[in-house]
């Protein structure tokens, strides 16, 4: 029996979502985050069947970010070994990718950083929001930083002067700058141990008691309001060691 042609290609259609959303995944294996492009793919995907949005405004938009096509492939030559260790499964993580913003994505997965006087919680607090409580990943849900250690930085950044513990990110040279800069410009980046995630990076101009400064992107946490659990100085002494 012939099948309209709308309807073919309606039946098409659904049948490549899956392959492009494992396209995605497949990028994300071993703990690889997929690029923004193609996560954005899978995600467009994902929203297809959802009710059309209604037409944009003419008014002028700014412009998204433009990746490097050959980033990815260029980093996993800088990788270690730790990089290929996610300790999420494809769909949690996949999950949690698809419920951020372009520009949260754009945060967490292309490992860049906010404007100053701009970061805002995935659940809507902003950088400089004095409540008490804890910030988790946005995408891994681990418990990341505590506000009782946090301070002001006069930067315009959300800055931590230790993590909620070591064992929740990974302090290592950011394979960014590997890449792009001479060795005496390489800054100290922060990852989620638990998604592999960029949060932000770590300096030693910070206040006492550890004298480091954690500048991390309010963009890819969420706040939980509540007691703050004391800060830990011995956990920043656990992480990177600046010379």
């Amino acid at each position: 029996q012939a099948v309209p042609a709308g309807q073919a290609r309606a039946e098409s259609s659904s049948a490549l979502r899956p392959s492009a959303r494992r396209t995605a995944v497949i990028a994300a294996t071993a703990g690889v985050v997929p690029s923004l492009g193609a996560v954005g793919v899978a995600w467009a995907e994902e929203q297809a069947e959802s009710k059309a949005e209604p037409a944009k405004s003419e008014g002028k938009e700014e412009e998204e970010p433009k990746e490097d096509p050959d980033f990815i492939a260029r980093r996993l030559k800088k990788m270690e070994p730790d990089d290929l260790k996610r300790e999420m499964t494809d769909d949690e993580y996949f999950e949690a990718v698809l419920k951020l913003t372009p520009l949260q994505r754009f945060l967490a997965l292309e490992g860049k950083d906010e404007r100053p006087n701009t970061g805002k919680t995935v659940n809507g607090y902003k950088w400089d929001s004095k409540e008490e409580g804890v910030y988790a990943s946005a995408i891994s849900g681990a418990e990341l930083f505590s506000s009782a250690a946090r301070y002001d930085s006069k930067d315009g950044q959300l800055s931590f002067w230790a993590p909620r513990s070591s064992r929740a990110v990974i302090e290592r040279v950011d394979v960014q700058d590997k890449l792009s800069k001479p060795e005496n410009e390489w800054r100290i980046q922060i990852v989620d141990r638990r998604s592999k995630t960029h949060l932000g990076h770590v300096y030693s101009d910070g206040p006492e008691p550890t004298r480091k400064r954690y500048k991390i992107n309010a963009g890819v946490l969420r706040f939980v309001p509540g007691a703050a659990p004391p800060g830990d100085a011995a956990q920043a002494s656990a992480g990177w060691k600046f010379a």
